[in-house]
């Protein structure tokens, strides 16, 4: 394509300029909007530019510095001389609306933007060097970055800050909801949390077979439940069938082993909460994407997309960190440095999608080679996901040393033990919004699932054999299930 088709508005470039040059104001609020790359023409970038270095100084912006400065620069010629800039305030019909024409100059730089990546995912297509999954991640990639840089946010007066806070807590308290955010499903839980907080970057990690998958299912089916949210879950290990397979014995309380080898047909009762199970599912706008190996710009795309369709998206889910990589060329060759980026990215994509990001990630076996709870400095390839995490949890098993230290101590009270068969602990290490602390949950094996402690129901060291999930008959902490029972979600 020529360089003079592309998309530009010579008017408006010089209108900017002009506009800049009379009046300090008008380049204060040129410089918020535009930057040297966002010019069509050459002259007009090194102009800019050039306006940006005085501004920057602090010193006097108009024909004689900028002439003075283009020359000493060896520019002048190419931006048209003395006389060219002579003319240029001339060229603004009003300072006043310098952020109009900046406007409509940065509009014109996105589409060549679009059109420059356009050919260049064309390229790659066309030279078949590359695999079709890394070209359309760069394509994504590359629309996404395009897509931040178009935004820019503003800065507000703390008063207006102050208002906004009021006008929510007067909200909260006005609303029939306890939580300011979308449930965890876990009473414990949400008192020292509020529920998931939007823009949060939440990180769930443990060791291998500690039950990370299945705490991130009961916290998906939780909110799609009892919140009727629009709930995405990203599964980079286990495929979508398999995954259908653990929410369905966690739903309808259906062990596992009998869904994979069909042996609930010969239970009557099982069939049937699997039926009502099945209509359950109708209606719940819980998504699931298994792509192996994808990125973070092509998760937040699917999100974008999937809050179009659904006109929300209120929780996201991803299993798990480790299993992630950059896309294209942006790739680090250093696995700790890319970690890093990936959290970062994970970050910005909670910040976009303006909802709660659950992150599934490994803990090193440092670990298991010392006695007691796992720290934050556990968390597996990089110290920037401690960092950019705003509230980071852990599944924990006490070791049989352990536990007996704490029954032994009665450190948890209320008359009840810890079962290392039918309890996990789950720490809260970090949370930029709350406490920390510990919340125990109740394990139940045969389902896959976690659930909430009855402390007072504890008589000694066994407890409940089921759980309820809490939800349709309200927290299974207000009053559990026994065994012949059917257990609500």
């Amino acid at each position: 394509m020529a360089e003079r088709e592309y998309p530009h508005s010579d008017d408006a470039e010089r209108s900017v300029l002009g506009a800049a040059i009379q009046s300090k104001d008008a380049l204060t609020a040129v410089l918020e909007v535009l930057s040297k790359d966002d010019f069509f023409t050459s002259a007009h970038a090194e102009l800019f530019d050039a306006m940006k270095t005085l501004y920057v100084d602090g010193s006097r912006v108009d024909v004689v510095t900028l002439s003075e400065l283009l020359r000493r620069r060896g520019k002048l010629g190419l931006c048209g001389g003395a006389e060219y800039l002579t003319g240029l305030p001339y060229a603004a019909p009003s300072p006043s609306g310098a952020k109009q024409y900046a406007q409509i100059v940065k509009e014109k730089a996105l589409l060549r933007d679009l059109i420059k990546y356009g050919e260049r995912t064309a390229a790659e297509s066309l030279s078949d060097e590359k695999p079709a999954n890394e070209v359309l991640a760069n394509a994504q990639d590359a629309i996404y970055q395009i897509a931040l840089g178009s935004t820019k946010g503003d800065y507000d007066r703390i008063s207006d800050v102050i208002e906004n806070v009021a006008a929510k807590m007067e909200a909260a308290y006005n609303s029939d909801r306890e939580l300011t955010g979308i449930t965890t499903g876990f009473k414990k839980l949400d008192e020292k949390t509020n529920g998931f907080q939007k823009q949060d970057l939440i990180i769930l990690a443990a060791r291998p077979s500690m039950g990370k998958t299945a705490l991130a299912l009961c916290f998906a089916l939780n909110a799609a439940t009892h919140e009727n949210a629009t709930v995405m879950f990203f599964s980079l290990e286990m495929g979508k069938a398999a995954l259908g397979q653990r929410l369905m014995s966690i739903m309808a309380n259906i062990e596992l082993k009998s869904i994979r080898d069909g042996s609930l047909y010969d239970n009557s009762t099982d069939m049937r909460s699997f039926t009502d199970t099945v209509e359950r599912f109708r209606d719940m706008k819980l998504f699931i994407d298994d792509t192996s190996g994808i990125a973070v710009d092509v998760m937040t795309s699917k999100c974008l997309r999937l809050r179009q369709e659904q006109k929300s998206i209120d929780l996201v889910i991803i299993d798990y960190l480790q299993l992630m990589e950059m896309s294209g060329s942006d790739r680090p060759e250093n696995r700790t440095l890319e970690v890093a980026a990936i959290s970062r990215r994970l970050k910005q994509m909670a910040k976009e999608l303006d909802c709660p990001v659950i992150v599934l990630s490994q803990l090193t076996r440092d670990v298991e080679k010392r006695s007691g709870s796992p720290v934050l400095s556990d968390l597996r390839d990089s110290g920037a996901i401690e960092q950019d995490g705003d509230l980071i949890m852990f599944i924990h098993n006490k070791t049989e040393k352990e536990a007996a230290a704490a029954n032994e101590g009665e450190s948890y009270g209320h008359g009840f033990e810890y079962n290392r068969d039918t309890m996990r602990q789950l720490l809260i290490l970090k949370h930029r919004q709350g406490e920390t602390g510990e919340v125990l949950l109740s394990w139940v094996g045969r389902y896959t699932k976690f659930a909430d402690l009855d402390y007072g129901s504890y008589g000694g060291a066994s407890g409940y054999d089921d759980y309820g999930g809490g939800f349709d008959g309200g927290y299974a902490g207000d009053g559990g299930y026994g065994d012949d029972e059917a257990l609500p979600f």
